[in-house]
């Protein structure tokens, strides 16, 4: 069921962590990697089957402790093939099958709920303020949850006139002392080993910025939602990943209204809990199989509970939970055997792509990567497994950044990046980064071309080693050029990697390709529309990335719209949250003079962002109309 070596996503970059005992990217999660750096010790198998093997157990963990909530007298055997009936949904089953750290917040969520249902209210108290703990030190939304649950039982105490405030007090202060003790990790980890520090942890306001993940949520703000977009995206998810849980879920209801009212009532507030988390807090990770997985794993105990109660009306009860394992371990093989991708859609993809990487590097090289997926998994390839470990990976995005890259520079012993950090002018500062790993002529930095220098951007699409670049100072002509061969260059790394000469097999490896051409497209826009054209075509024909297909639309939302609104509405077909998308598919629509569809799209492009920046952007469109269109748009849109 698991991953053989590192997967796509985070997994490289987590799993790397956990054995390096490192500081992942916001929100740092360190109870994460010390439990699987304590799994990584026992001898057994590869070292990345044992670092993956921590979702599979908190799948398994949660769906116990969760089925024992509801139903206290569940078979073990059953409550485990719950537990594994959960890598035949593929949201969950990309949590399951390698190293993310969601599948430990199912854990903590449903140690909460069993904490709620089984204990007598005076431990609940104490249990949550553990719980509270424990899940600061692994993601917010298990904190939130025994926070909640804290909460209650304060609730509960009170009411039976039994609170005492010495133990809320101490409750209180122990779940806080395990938080600070969680949480400390971070800084002494990043001090231990900066090169595997995604992040600056070792100040206060940067480890509270990290912790709050204040970055990710600056750079995803105009996805910062909770419109109708966003619960239609989760409605998406629940439909897209349990539409066949929903009658079993719905029969396993009954069966726990009949059981344990207080345990179903808990259930459906957890479910709710997650609901409102994932389109208020955190709706980005909608898109990404990152949120909402709570109310699927409720549905998933529910649906086990189901066909557990339907086996007992047919075989009878005491075999009835042993024919429910039955079926749902017969479940779940059959995804496995019928889609053995199913949930990573390539587990092999990351591994590919990364040894791929290492096989180009020369001894002792710099390799620097285009995103984060390669650099995860190098980091993985080289700390677990062994592979090319005097080759360093360091993600493209540390160059843009001094305070990580200066971490990285004191790691590596490169005295030369710490001098250049003392450069003022950003070109050059990045040229001086760069000269020590050329040791040749240096390569020309043009801001606001393609991040880095085209010929750099070339390389760091391909994720080629910086030792391939021994090239002249380019002339505008040559980076134009090089811009060019981006394309080629993309999809020859995906046909290598994926083994697959038209890139279709590897459909996530190809989502990652085409958001780096659509980054360049952008960066590529405003001084050569010709060349950023070619780019975004071939980012679009690469894949249905939603960035792809915005950036193509916002080239050709005047020279030709009709085709600027069909790329907009695919990528609001694949991301309904993304605002951006909206809106250049109401400047499309205003084009073809469609002034009722474009006010739609104007309006649906708001969703969660401030009165003050709705009227700017709106008066912006407006004055983008006809004078015969603005009255009526200004209608629509109430000004």
């Amino acid at each position: 069921m698991l991953a053989p070596s590192v997967a796509w996503f985070d997994s490289g970059e987590l799993a790397a962590a956990a054995v390096q005992l490192g500081v992942p990217h916001p929100t740092g999660m360190p109870l994460f990697c010390l439990s699987g750096h304590t799994l990584a010790q026992i001898p057994l198998a590869n070292a990345a089957l044992r670092v993956h093997a921590l979702g599979l157990l908190c799948a398994i963990g949660a769906a116990w402790l969760w089925l024992g909530a509801l139903n206290h007298n569940a078979v073990p055997v059953w409550r485990a093939a719950t537990g594994l009936l959960m890598v035949a949904v593929p949201a969950l089953a990309l949590h399951v099958r390698a190293s993310e750290v969601y599948a430990t917040v199912w854990l903590l969520t449903a140690a909460a709920l069993w904490v709620w249902v089984r204990m007598p209210v005076g431990q609940r108290l104490w249990a949550m303020a553990v719980l509270g703990g424990l899940g600061a030190g692994v993601h917010v939304e298990a904190g939130l949850v025994a926070a909640m649950g804290w909460l209650a039982s304060l609730v509960a105490w009170q009411r039976e006139r039994q609170l005492r405030w010495r133990a809320v007090a101490g409750s209180l202060a122990l779940g806080a002392a395990i938080a600070a003790m969680a949480i400390a990790y971070l800084p002494l980890a990043a001090e231990r080993l900066p090169q595997w520090s995604w992040g600056d942890v070792r100040s206060a306001r940067a480890l509270w910025d990290h912790l709050t993940a204040a970055t990710i949520r600056h750079a995803y703000r105009d996805r910062m939602g909770g419109g109708w977009a966003d619960w239609a995206a989760l409605g998406h998810l629940i439909w897209r990943d349990g539409a066949w849980l929903l009658a079993p879920a719905g029969l396993g209801a009954v069966a726990a209204w009949r059981l344990d009212r207080r345990a179903l009532a808990a259930t459906l507030a957890v479910a709710l809990t997650d609901a409102v988390y994932s389109v208020l807090v955190n709706p980005m990770g909608l898109r990404d199989d990152q949120a909402g997985l709570v109310v699927l794993v409720a549905l998933v105990v529910l649906a086990g509970l189901g066909v557990a109660t339907a086996a007992q009306l047919l075989a009878g009860r005491r075999a009835g939970p042993w024919w429910a394992a039955v079926v749902l371990l017969a479940a779940g093989g059959g995804v496995l055997a019928a889609r053995p991708e199913w949930g990573q859609r390539d587990l092999q993809a990351g591994a590919r792509y990364a040894d791929a990487l290492l096989r180009r590097a020369g001894p002792g090289q710099l390799a620097i990567t285009a995103g984060d997926h390669a650099s995860a998994a190098c980091a993985w390839l080289q700390t677990a497994e062994g592979v090319r470990p005097d080759t360093a990976c360091v993600p493209g995005v540390f160059f843009r950044d001094d305070t990580q890259l200066a971490q990285v520079a004191g790691s590596r012993d490169r005295s030369a990046w710490q001098r250049a950090r003392r450069v003022a002018q950003p070109g050059q500062r990045m040229q001086a980064w760069l000269q020590p790993e050329l040791q040749a002529a240096p390569v020309l930095w043009q801001p606001g071309l393609s991040g880095e220098d085209s010929l750099v951007g070339a390389a760091l699409v391909a994720g080629l080693p910086l030792s391939q670049l021994r090239l002249p100072v380019p002339t505008p002509a040559q980076a134009r050029t090089a811009a060019l061969q981006l394309p080629d260059v993309a999809t020859q790394q995906c046909a290598q990697a994926s083994g697959d000469a038209q890139c279709r097999g590897a459909p996530t490896l190809a989502d990652a390709l085409a958001a780096d051409l659509a980054v360049h497209t952008a960066l590529w826009a405003r001084h050569d529309p010709a060349v950023a054209r070619v780019l975004g075509e071939a980012a679009v024909a690469l894949s249905d990335q939603p960035k792809a297909l915005h950036n193509l639309a916002v080239l050709l939302v005047h020279s030709d719209p009709q085709r600027a609104l069909q790329l907009a509405r695919r990528a609001v077909q694949r991301q309904p949250d993304y605002l951006r998308a909206h809106r250049v598919a109401a400047r499309a629509a205003l084009q073809l003079g469609d002034v009722a569809q474009a006010g739609e799209y104007a309006l649906a492009a708001m969703a969660g962002v401030t009165p003050a920046e709705r009227q700017l952007w709106w008066q912006e469109l407006v004055a983008e109309a006809q004078p015969h269109q603005r009255s009526h748009l200004r209608e629509i849109l109430g000004l």
